[in-house]
């Protein structure tokens, strides 16, 4: 997630004090699926801490239900450490509308503004149950990154019923593999992004820093933002591919996952997207000089990848009840 710092004075302007990044990533989302279809993504905040604004992502599952990470609903480190929270104050991004009011007996059009809004919202799952632990009771590296997921719902919602997420039907199922190698599209609100007014001010002291109000609502109302990899499977958990050399996309935690049905040309979800991971490969070759088998030459490489690490949804469809048809 990605922390701001509120002043008084400013009221919501906010200082991004998370990872800055130093190379822009361009958004993968235009001309490969509308705004309708990418309007799942839901930007999310919370402010455990009077004057901090914790902000991340979430993807809309039902009308009045939002699916993030565990770690978004509760930011403090680590989440497993204690219960979560079983209700709080999120802050959700709720877009401006035109309606008509009558004014001295005659309509006229009325236009309400985009804003960031207070709403409640409790508890209604979470990937804790399924943690797994060793034998010094310290929940195992690989059931943290598959059940850092929680299922949040409000009264009043800030999306439309239209806008929730279709879930992939067999991902629904604990059993599911997803196949290696295909593409995965994540939804979210990293301001990691070329052109957004949180992103793309290089690696000066101010970078990513905005001034007032209208940069976090001018950088919300643009998104969600999509990061594009391919699918991988370890024993370690799902991850989508991600370049070395791109910024960690703080912010996009909690962002759903999702692939793309040919068929029905649509956006599926199949997870949700949690940790940043990096590592550093090394390979060694072994060959011979001039075809002789006693003239051996040993060549080392060392290759930095990097990728993004998510949830399969099964969990939360198990929790809810969900089930392929």
């Amino acid at each position: 997630m990605k922390n701001l710092e509120l002043s008084t004075a400013l009221a919501m302007a906010c200082l991004l004090t998370g990872c800055q990044a130093t190379v822009q990533v361009v958004d993968h989302r235009p001309g490969l699926m509308s705004d309708a279809q990418a309007s799942a993504g839901q930007w999310i905040g919370s402010m455990p801490k009077k004057g901090t604004l914790h902000m991340g992502s979430a993807v809309a599952i039902g009308p009045d239900r939002l699916l993030t990470n565990a770690h978004v609903w509760a930011p403090d480190n680590p989440w497993w450490g204690a219960d979560l929270p079983a209700e709080q104050k999120m802050y959700l991004f709720e877009r401006g509308m035109k309606s008509q009011t009558l004014i001295n007996e005659k309509p006229v059009e009325v236009e309400v503004s985009d804003r960031i809004r207070g709403s409640a919202f409790r508890l209604i799952a979470s990937g804790m149950s399924a943690l797994e632990f060793d034998s010094e009771g310290t929940p195992t590296y690989a059931s943290i990154r598959k059940c850092d997921w929680a299922v949040i719902e409000t009264d009043s919602p800030s999306w439309r019923p239209e806008e929730v997420a279709v879930i992939h039907p067999p991902a629904m199922d604990p059993d599911w593999l997803l196949p290696e190698g295909v593409e995965l599209f994540i939804l979210g609100y990293s301001p990691i992004f070329e052109g957004t007014p949180l992103g793309g001010r290089g690696d000066s002291a101010d970078s990513g820093i905005p001034r007032k109000t209208s940069d976090l609502i001018t950088f919300i109302r643009g998104g969600p933002y999509t990061i594009r990899g391919r699918s991988e499977l370890s024993d370690e958990g799902w991850s989508v591919t991600y370049p070395h050399e791109w910024p960690q996309p703080s912010g996009h935690s909690g962002g759903g996952v999702f692939l793309w049905n040919e068929k029905a040309q649509r956006p599926e979800l199949v997870g949700v997207f949690h940790t940043w991971d990096q590592a550093t490969i090394t390979t060694t070759k072994e060959f011979s000089l001039f075809g002789s088998s006693s003239l051996l030459v040993q060549s080392t490489s060392k290759e930095k990848v990097r990728s993004l690490t998510f949830s399969p949804i099964s969990g939360a469809c198990q929790a809810l009840g969900l089930h392929r048809d």
